[in-house]
């Protein structure tokens, strides 16, 4: 809009365009200088509905040139006349009219110009534009990927991969080894996959508890036929075996290449329990008991696959004290009968072997009972066989595990995933520090108490008697304590004396046995029940505290009976060589 100027020199009034504003010029009446102030700046508007557009964001074309400052000076020539207007005022409606000109119209920009103008707008869409690696890619369900976790994705993957190769592998987790008391029930057992056969399910027994840890729903029948063990056992402070529960991890296993196609492969050979610092492979070897059960169990009989008999008796260590067995054909039917040692109770049984070239039919039957305890009293273990099964049920604080060789099981996922398993070792007779093994791989050390060692008995005093026989402690100790020593050979010597009368008994028996037989012995003491009916007692032996105490060996006939030994004092299973020896001819020597 037009700005009004007044003329210091001849205070006219004039009136220019407000382009002049901040410029000098010359009065066209007086040609005094001129000053055309500049407009005042609006004031600032508060209203948030309304944007200030700042200078910058303006656009121009280059080739724009701004007005020429007035030649004032020009129109000195002309009349001043007042600004109201008269008619003699002609050179001042000329220089208004001037002022109220037009702008000048901005000639069209060169193609130069435009392209110029469309670079800067492309740089200042890039500088508004985002880095490379957040721009959208693709969008998959609302979210967008960009190129950066793109590119991380696969790094990841190549890196656990790395890791799943390389990383694991650190020790398994072992807890504190825990002393127990073993007694194995049956040999011979394995777990097998019903094949169209009928096999019975692991299930409790009535009244005894819930079901096993296995359950039904794993489809496994426990059976006899293999090269597995039942075992049970029970804490004891003094127990004679060491348990250790052992969480062996599928790192270890791929390190120690212990695998088998998709398999994972855990042989009990492989672990080691051996006393710190001596070098690998000196030390004892476990079982491995990868199953345990709370409650009783059903094993399968008639499934089973094998038709050997033995299969269903307790392991060979505890030898029948009488079997018998006939065989007509490919029908193989049996009478075992145990009445002396840990095991007690009988049991019929029958089976169909190979014949003639007939291949024999897998599955047994048995009926019968058979107890089982440990040496020291517990736990104590019943053996119910019941056609073709048998329920396996021990007493409060007892646990069954199911003892094998070798466990393979499907490779884990994770190589961080643990295989829970047990370790049964026989106890140390030493205590100190140990080290627990696998595959030539120490994965702990543990420290072990010894085990009880009870004191040897004293000699038999009639062992004593024998030429160069064992000499009582008291007879030779010379320590300030040998009193102690004279008392406890008086006790041993009497527990021997009453030792060496039930070997007395025995062998009046023996003798009345023989003059009925023309001379021969019998197969097994039971054989002398008709003759000592009190053969049960007879047989504990005081002194060594074992039952049966006596190991019987038959004589071969022909033999020299004074000079045969038939009779032995038994001591931790063994001949006891300090012991009474009972010859053929009744003597005890």
């Amino acid at each position: 809009m037009p700005i009004d100027v007044t003329c210091p020199g001849c205070s006219k009034t004039l009136r220019v365009h407000d382009r002049y504003a901040g410029r000098r010029g010359k009065c066209p009446a007086c040609g005094g200088a001129v000053e055309i102030p500049a407009p005042a700046p609006p004031e600032p508007i508060d209203d948030p509905q309304l944007e200030i557009v700042p200078e910058d964001r303006r656009t121009y074309s280059t080739h724009i040139q701004p007005p020429p400052a007035p030649d004032l000076a020009s129109l000195a020539a002309l009349d001043a006349a007042p600004a109201s207007g008269s008619a003699s005022s002609g050179g001042g409606d000329r220089i208004r009219r001037l002022a109220e000109a037009p702008e000048p119209v901005a000639e069209p920009a060169a193609p130069r110009a435009q392209a110029e103008r469309r670079s800067l707008q492309r740089r200042e869409a890039a500088d508004d534009a985002p880095p490379w690696y957040r721009r959208e890619l693709v969008s998959l369900f609302g979210l967008s990927l960009t190129p950066l976790p793109l590119l991380a994705i696969p790094l990841l993957l190549a890196a656990a991969w790395w890791w799943y190769l390389t990383g694991p592998g650190r020790p398994a987790h072992i807890s504190a080894p825990t002393p127990v008391f073993v007694v194995e029930v049956l040999d011979h057992a394995e777990v097998q996959m019903p094949t169209g056969r009928t096999g019975r399910v692991i299930t409790s027994l009535p009244g005894v508890g819930g079901a096993s840890s296995v359950g039904n729903a794993s489809g496994r029948v426990l059976s006899v036929g293999g090269s597995d063990t039942l075992m049970v056992t029970a804490p004891d402070g003094d127990g004679d075996q060491v348990l250790f529960n052992v969480k062996l991890k599928q790192g270890i296993l791929n390190n120690l290449g212990q695998t088998r196609k998709y398999d994972s492969v855990i042989n009990a050979d492989a672990f080691e329990l051996r006393p710190a610092g001596d070098p690998p492979g000196t030390g004892v070897k476990p079982r491995l008991a990868v199953e345990s059960f709370d409650a009783a169990i059903d094993l399968d009989l008639a499934g089973a696959d094998t038709s050997n008999y033995m299969a269903l008796l307790p392991p060979a260590s505890v030898k029948p004290d009488r079997l018998d067995v006939q065989k007509s054909g490919p029908l193989v039917t049996g009478h075992a009968e145990y009445a002396l040692g840990v095991t007690r109770g009988t049991v019929e049984f029958s089976a169909i072997r190979a014949y003639d070239g007939m291949p024999a039919s897998k599955g047994l039957t048995a009926n019968g009972m058979l107890i089982t305890r440990h040496p020291e009293g517990r736990p104590v273990v019943t053996a119910d066989y019941r056609g073709g099964s048998v329920g396996v049920s021990w007493d409060a604080g007892g646990t069954g595990r199911w003892v094998r060789n070798q466990l393979v099981e499907p490779s884990r996922t994770s190589p961080w995933s643990r295989y829970d398993l047990d370790l049964v070792f026989p106890r140390p007779a030493d205590g100190g520090r140990y080290t627990l093994a696998f595959a030539g791989r120490d994965l702990k050390t543990v420290s072990l108490s010894r085990m009880k060692q009870p004191a040897p008995p004293a000699p038999n005093p009639v062992a004593s008697q024998r030429p160069g026989g064992p000499a009582p402690a008291s007879k030779t100790s010379s320590s300030p304590l040998a009193y102690f020593d004279v008392l406890r050979d008086a006790r041993s010597q009497a527990k021997g004396l009453v030792s060496a009368n039930n070997m007395r008994q025995i062998g009046i028996a023996l003798m009345a046995y023989t003059d009925d037989h023309r001379g021969a012995f019998p197969e097994t003491l039971l054989d002398l029940r008709p003759y000592l009916p009190q053969l049960e007692q007879v047989l504990t032996n005081p002194r060594t505290g074992e039952r049966p105490g006596f190991i019987y060996v038959p004589p071969p006939r022909g033999a020299n009976p004074s000079a045969t030994p038939v009779l032995y004092e038994s001591y931790q299973g063994h001949r006891d060589l300090n012991g009474a020896i009972l010859y053929g001819d009744g003597s005890i020597r």
